[in-house]
């Protein structure tokens, strides 16, 4: 829990100055987080509590946080991301977006020496 709060510091840190310099741009973020995997992978614990801190730290900055989506498939995911690329670019020019993703986050050996296996 320490380590993503740290994390969260550290992007309020990095994008407040931008929130002070910047306020006439339009800001959106998209926020992905999946726990839910099939039996044998088993289920994330973090993933939704972070896109929420995330989420938090950014509204802080100025942006405009989208509804997270959650445990979506990779259809619902895809749909996410085009609507959230369709708002960023009517914002305009200007606009800047934020794309996070919380899921698993390592590939098993398995995986690695038999892609066909995914």
């Amino acid at each position: 829990m320490k380590r993503w709060v740290r994390a969260v510091f550290a992007i309020t840190l990095l994008l407040w100055p931008t929130a002070l310099h910047a306020q006439a741009e339009k800001r959106i973020a998209l926020l992905i987080g999946n726990k839910d995997y099939k039996p044998g992978v088993g289920a994330l614990t973090n993933p939704l509590n972070d896109i929420r801190i995330v989420g938090e730290a950014l509204k802080a900055v100025g942006f405009e946080v989208l509804k997270p989506t959650q445990n979506a498939t990779r259809a619902a995911m895809l749909r996410a991301i085009l609507e959230f690329a369709g708002k960023v670019k009517a914002a305009g020019p200007d606009a800047v977006g934020f794309l996070y993703y919380r899921a698993r986050h390592c590939i098993g050996r398995r995986e690695l020496s038999n892609p066909r296996r995914r």
